[in-house]
């Protein structure tokens, strides 16, 4: 991004930034509508969007979310997510996330997992979607396969260092490697689910 100082005239700079669109936005421009509750039940979720959301967090290895709740200093839910209504279905919602900064595929240099996960570190995947989604996990598996070529050009095309695509890149190949072997699939995903949220 580019910015220029409009009270000085100290010229203009640019440096890699991100921006975030306002949630209400958003939905308007989905033709969807943004949800204020304290929390949302499971069955609210469009299904397949829920796995998609869950296997998503799987492949970056974010703990620091929940699609019911919401987290202490929000009165609304969901911790770092925001429900939708979807366009498909208006009777259904789909979860918006946000703050990655606690993923592993991130690695802040601050980030540390919630003690309850008993996991030692923020790269240390653990899957967290629902026991009712798993029949939907094969063909959500399929879906990110195909979506894989497109998933690490994000990493190569960027202006990272080498050091931190790489590592990019490699935190990515471990979950396709889990995924897409039927044993490591079932150990690591399957019967890793919550049977509540």
């Amino acid at each position: 991004m580019s910015y220029r100082d409009t009270e000085r005239d100290g010229g203009e700079y640019t440096q890699f930034a991100f921006l975030i669109e306002d949630t209400d936005d958003l939905a308007a421009r989905l033709g969807t509508q943004r949800i204020r509750s304290d929390k949302v039940l499971p069955g609210a979720y469009a299904p397949e969007n829920m796995n998609l959301l869950e296997l998503f967090q799987y492949l970056i290895g974010n703990t620091d979310w929940s699609a019911y709740f919401a987290s202490g200093v929000k009165e609304h839910c969901c911790h770092n997510g925001q429900p939708i209504t979807t366009r498909e279905d208006p009777e259904r919602l789909a979860l918006l996330p946000y703050d990655f900064d606690n993923a592993g595929l991130v690695d802040a240099e601050y980030a540390v997992p919630h003690e309850k996960l008993n996991i030692r570190s923020v790269r240390q995947r653990l899957y967290r979607g629902l026991c009712r989604h798993n029949d939907l996990v094969p063909r959500t598996v399929e879906r990110l396969n195909s979506a894989r070529g497109e998933l690490e050009a994000l990493f190569r095309d960027q202006r990272l260092s080498g050091r931190a695509s790489g590592y990019a890149l490699d935190y990515i190949d471990s979950f396709y490697a889990i995924v897409n072997d039927p044993q490591r699939l079932q150990r690591q995903v399957l019967n890793r689910c919550r049977r509540a949220s």
